[in-house]
């Protein structure tokens, strides 16, 4: 399932891109490169633990070390225009992989379409712009703070999906509305303790409505996605299925993740006038019982952040909430088994996410297209998938004060 996914995600890109390059030659046809990024720069003073960004890098700051590698990244864009109803995109991101690398990698690459006024199709890989600013989330410049909520856009790690969406635009008096409906795969990569694992192939479905008038924005959505397959626990799965035991039988049931169905829904508030800019949102992610390392998950966030002249300072606070969940294997008394009952509890607890952050900051901005931020965050965690205890695993008390600094540039 892995394979066929994989293919079928390649050739949709492949499709986007040759229909594009077909139109190449039309009468008004015009290219514009775009280049991004930021240096950014993290240091803390807590020796045992380290700090990402998000569950699909590598590591993280270190205590007592200025560390480059948690919020840097390089990006490079194209914009492709046929005609006033087609164009496509392609955008290419070097930044820190779980495996430690970082090698370029293809974020988006679609054509868009407008058949008529105010419908918009897409199809490629696309932007998983599900709540606001999330289509922007790797473009440093287009944020206020030096980086996304992590405590949204760490659990959330999918930066795009591969598949097709539809938007319906149309205004009522003063009120303009939006609806959007989108469906495609993604995978998802992540570090957990000393090794890079490739967790799920994912389809997601979902809609959202939008609602715009003077500066403000609300905005509501729903979706589903179905697992399809176990990424790299399928091993495990496979190992407590093949012991004569009902209860590493009915723990490889619970670990088996292919066929279940998560559901998330989201509700957002963004206000952005004058001096302002406000955020405000909530994110609730219901995962079946019958699989406890898919756990259900509550984030909220909110953000305030004032323009004065070329100063932009700014507030956040985050928090996720992770329900427990229990394993039993039946093995953790039994000698030759344990370390395999070991493996399973830590499968079942890189899952858990319970952490807070408040943050301060200041942006800069030094000409159009660069931006200095400077940001502290004090961050408290129980478990934690960005907040990593070196020494303990298992530590449930974690907590520090980041200082960033940040150059972001867009042009």
């Amino acid at each position: 399932m892995p394979d066929r996914a994989s293919a079928c995600r390649h050739f949709m890109i492949a499709c986007a891109l040759a229909l594009a390059s077909s139109f190449a030659l039309a009468e008004g046809f015009s290219l514009r490169p775009g280049l991004f990024g930021t240096l950014g720069v993290n240091w803390h003073a807590n020796d045992d633990l380290s700090y990402r960004r998000s569950a699909a890098q590598y590591g993280g700051a270190r205590g007592g070390t200025l560390d480059a590698s948690v919020d840097s990244l390089l990006g490079v864009q194209l914009n492709a225009r046929f005609t006033d109803a087609l164009d496509a995109v392609g955008q290419v991101v070097a930044r820190q992989q779980p495996n430690g690398g970082w090698h370029p990698q293809t974020t988006l690459a679609f054509v868009r379409v407008e058949p008529a006024p105010g419908l918009q199709l897409r199809f490629g890989r696309l932007g998983l712009d599900s709540v606001p600013g999330a289509d922007s989330r790797l473009v440093g410049y287009a944020l206020p703070t030096i980086r996304p909520v992590p405590e949204v856009f760490a659990a959330l790690s999918v930066d795009f999906i591969d598949g097709a969406d539809i938007t319906y635009r149309f205004d009522r008096g003063d009120n303009l509305f939006q609806l959007k409906a989108y469906t495609g795969e993604h995978d998802s990569r992540t570090y957990i303790d000393g090794a890079p694992f490739d967790l799920y192939d994912i389809r997601s479905t979902g809609v959202t409505a939008s609602w715009f008038r003077d500066g403000w924005e609300a905005r509501v959505g729903a979706g589903t996605g179905k697992f399809l397959d176990n990424g790299d626990s399928q091993l495990l799965v496979d190992l407590l299925a093949s012991l004569p035991l009902p209860s590493s039988v009915a723990a490889a049931r619970a670990l088996d993740s292919t066929g279940a169905r998560s559901h998330f829904h989201h509700l957002e508030l963004h206000y952005d006038e004058g001096p302002w800019d406000l955020l405000a949102g909530y994110v609730r992610l219901i995962n079946p019982r019958r699989t406890p390392h898919l756990p259900r998950q509550r984030m909220f966030h909110a953000q305030a952040a004032y323009r004065m002249g070329r100063f932009t300072p700014y507030l956040t606070w985050a928090r996720i909430r992770t329900e427990a969940a229990r394993l039993d294997t039946g093995l953790a008394g039994s000698p030759p088994f344990a370390l395999l009952d070991s493996f399973a509890q830590a499968w079942l607890q890189a899952a858990q996410f319970n952490q807070r952050t408040l943050s301060a900051g200041v942006r800069f901005d030094l000409r159009p297209g660069i931006a200095l931020k400077a940001q502290v965050d004090r961050i408290v965690a129980g478990r934690s998938v960005i907040l990593l205890d070196e020494r303990n695993f298992d530590s449930t008390a974690r907590r520090t004060t980041l200082f960033s600094l940040a150059l972001d540039f867009a042009f």
